[in-house]
């Protein structure tokens, strides 16, 4: 739980929204008296952020982590028009080999 005065609030409001996103509430005050309350709503809340997205989300807005960017490679493209049932197993060779076929 997180306690903020209103004045920096107003100036890091994106700072405490992604607290708030990574399942934390934070307590908003006015001369040190508690007067509202930021939090997930209910729909939100029942899907759990894990311990790692919220790391991550942190060093990312700190500014240590730059997140990749780059397009699908082969092999996600062969596994997402291949259907793979819970029985079959996925030969990494037989997909690597396809890739390179071109």
């Amino acid at each position: 739980m997180e306690t903020v005065g209103i004045r920096i609030l107003k100036d890091q409001l994106s700072k405490y929204l992604d607290i708030v996103r990574g399942g934390k509430i934070v307590i908003i005050t006015d001369r040190n008296k508690e007067i509202a309350q930021i939090s997930l709503p209910p729909s939100l809340k029942q899907k759990k952020i894990s311990a790692s997205d919220t790391f991550l989300k942190e060093e990312i807005n700190l500014g240590y982590l730059v997140p990749a960017k780059r397009k699908k490679s082969e092999i996600d493209k062969l596994l997402s028009k291949k259907k793979v049932t819970k029985q079959e197993t996925i030969n990494w060779k037989t997909l690597y080999l396809e890739s390179r076929e071109d």
